[in-house]
């Protein structure tokens, strides 16, 4: 009797062997690496012969090490069964990279791309109640997903690669325990104070003077003369106020009992009549559930908000000229132009398409713009330009040197244009920060912050492109040495990389000095909602440039900012903390990767010289010697000089012999750290 045919998924033997089980004869799971070669710590000798027989199926063992993997979004592989992921082949951002490499290897032209059934998943995730919820290409998550996955091959199992998949944290409303609760007006003015802070350069919806005119009235009156949709929009200020502020469980109750007020005034029959303060009270509501980890909520409220503003005609050129009696002067302008910023920085992070429409926008050139806030008009064209990003972005388009350049070259002319007063912070001696200096400093932190993210996302596909191409560069292949400059990539590439890392050092420098300023000063960082995004965005980025060899101290000092900085609003803001767990996962899978080379490199040279001589010396008398040195410099001591491979690495990313050999004037981008603290000027 015939035995009975064997279920594939029970199957113990593979179709195919990498090489190195192959001649050593023992069994492979036919993965990339195997478990054979993790196993003997050898996953850079895992490959597999020229390509075979079609698979029915895409995962991700196909192809070699060496081979260029296809850049097309449904090549992306999938996730490892037995985990459900939340992206479903998630679209990653190599995707969207350049195709100069793949259009010069001859290999590429035969590396088919695999086909995913699932395809329109591939920028979806799972929300908290099941439902698909799209996030775009633009967004951190999916360039996350791309790091586990791609990054996975070359250490191994980790906390970072086998983490949960669904880094979008959708967390509940706060529930109030009541909201009745009362101010007094002194704490009202003291979290409207911390409602301009964290608004500072981003939103401008009240005037000093109509300010000052609501809170003549006071929280929770409603006469004639102040509608009861204006008593919501201060109570979300408020409310904003306190969720920033956030200096323990009072101000936490007081933000959602303020919120859960005015989102009910809201809601009670407002909907059916559009005016100018619902607008306003909708852009307030979308920046607070910013803050309080509810995205898609967020997006939702700035929906309603930019249809309201269509209807009532905003979007028109001239609109602001026929301003009703009984509205403040410029305040059609100033509403409108809040909810473009908020709209285009919230649409930018989710990689979502903007809900006021492109069309509607206003010529920046054609309109006055209010001199006594510069930091609020930067940050205006600085989000028009970051809108022109993420449309050529969007929807797989890929994006060319020459493009880079002239989005480049606009951001710098942008940056340029910057007034001095926005381009440098003093601190006083004593460090101590009035309302006014926290205001300052922090419009300064949204302008420069604005800048830095839209220049990474620009050159964010160059450095995946450039970084994964030197990954998968074997030093001992006969064919292809490192330290020849001809087989790297391109150096308009290359370069474009440089400015990406660049440009999250300098967001990871940016931390580095607001922690020093928050730990010298009373200045509150608990909740900064879309800083929090920026930078997470950055450390990625750092992180990314650390694993394929950077190792010089700025970018360790950098990356250190970013995740201190993280864990610190991550104190009052589970998204936040969520992200700064993240990145510690991320240092710890660095470390590892260096721990590998390390060991790797040692055999190597165990293989030739032994150490004879071997000196115990006591605990006590080792005090009186040098200083010791870190776990990784021993490491790579041992090794008569240091890590083989790494040093290898490190030499050729960052070798300025030959990097300047190349003519980087056609980069046509000279980076320069737009926005320095000086800490000294106050003590000269």
């Amino acid at each position: 009797m015939p035995r009975r045919k064997v279920r594939p998924e029970h199957r113990q033997r593979s179709s195919r062997a990498c090489k190195s089980c192959k001649a050593s004869k023992i069994r492979c799971d036919s993965k990339l690496p195997c478990a054979a070669c993790i196993r003997r710590d050898r996953p850079d000798d895992c490959s597999y012969p020229g390509p075979g027989k079609p698979r029915n199926h895409c995962n991700g063992s196909v192809g070699s090490q060496d081979s260029i993997p296809p850049l097309l979004p449904s090549s992306t592989p999938s996730t490892t069964s037995g985990t459900p992921p939340s992206i479903s082949s998630i679209q990653s951002p190599e995707a969207l990279a350049l195709v100069s490499i793949a259009s010069t290897t001859q290999a590429a032209k035969n590396h088919a791309p695999c086909r995913d059934s699932e395809s329109p998943k591939e920028r979806f995730v799972t929300g908290s109640n099941g439902e698909k919820i799209y996030i775009g290409d633009t967004a951190s998550l999916p360039f996350l997903d791309f790091l586990r996955q791609k990054l996975r091959p070359f250490v191994g199992s980790t906390a970072f690669t086998d983490g949960r998949q669904n880094a979008m944290l959708e967390d509940n409303a706060d529930k109030a325990e009541h909201d009745d609760m009362s101010l007094s007006l002194e704490q009202r003015r003291a979290l409207l104070e911390s409602y301009f802070e964290a608004t500072s350069a981003l939103l401008h919806l009240f005037s000093p003077t109509e300010l000052e005119y609501f809170m003549e009235d006071g929280i929770g009156s409603c006469t004639s003369e102040m509608r009861k949709i204006d008593v919501a929009s201060l109570e979300m200020a408020v409310a904003i106020g306190a969720q920033a502020r956030a200096s323990g469980q009072e101000d936490t109750q007081c933000a959602a009992a303020y919120f859960t007020r005015a989102r009910h005034m809201a809601f009670d029959g407002m909907l059916v009549s559009p005016s100018l303060s619902m607008v306003r009270l909708f852009v307030l509501l979308a920046f607070y559930t910013l803050g309080d980890c509810q995205q898609n909520a967020a997006f939702i409220y700035l929906g309603v908000a930019s249809k309201a503003a269509i209807i009532l005609g905003l979007h028109q050129p001239m609109s602001w000229k026929s301003a009703h009696k009984e509205e403040w002067p410029h305040s059609r302008l100033r509403i409108w132009h809040s909810l473009c910023i908020l709209d285009v920085l919230t649409s930018s992070i989710l990689g979502r398409p903007c809900t006021v429409p492109r069309a509607t926008r206003h010529d920046l050139n054609s309109l006055p713009l209010d001199a006594t806030q510069p930091s609020f008009n930067a940050c205006l064209k600085g989000a028009a330009l970051l809108d022109d990003i993420c449309r050529i972005l969007s929807r797989g388009v890929i994006i060319d040197v020459s493009t880079a350049e002239d989005l480049l070259e606009k951001l710098r002319l942008w940056s340029q244009g910057l007034p001095p007063s926005l381009r440098q912070f003093s601190p006083t001696e004593t460090y101590s920060f009035d309302s006014a200096d926290r205001k300052t400093f922090l419009e300064k932190i949204h302008v420069s912050s604005l800048y830095y993210f839209a220049v990474i996302l620009v050159t964010r596909p160059f450095l995946i492109q450039h970084l994964m191409y030197k990954l998968r560069q074997k030093p001992t292949d006969e064919h292809s040495t490192l330290s020849d400059p001809k087989t790297l990539a391109d150096p308009k590439i290359a370069g474009l990389a440089q400015v990406c890392m660049s440009s999250a050092a300098y967001v990871g420098d940016l931390c580095q000095k607001l922690a020093v300023v928050a730990d010298l000063s009373d200045l509150p960082i608990g909740n900064l909602c879309l800083f929090k995004a920026w930078i997470f965005s950055a450390g990625l980025i750092l992180g990314f440039s650390l694993f394929t060899g950077d190792s010089r101290p700025d970018f360790q000092d950098n990356f250190a900012g970013v995740c201190e900085v993280l864990k610190r609003i991550g104190e009052a803001n589970p998204q936040s903390r969520l992200y700064s767990e993240i990145l510690c996962t991320f240092h710890d899978t660095i470390r590892i990767r260096r721990q590998q080379l390390s060991h790797r490199a040692r055999r190597a040279v165990d293989q030739y010289i032994d150490q004879i001589l071997v000196i115990n010396v006591n605990e006590g008398a080792e005090h009186g010697g040098p200083t010791p040195i870190t776990d990784y410099d021993n490491e790579t001591a041992r090794t008569s000089g240091g890590d083989v491979n790494l040093g290898l690495i490190e030499q050729v990313e960052w070798d300025e012999g030959w990097l300047a050999q190349y003519n980087w004037d056609d980069v046509s981008m000279q980076f320069s750290d737009n926005f320095t603290i000086d800490h000294t000027a106050g003590l000269l």
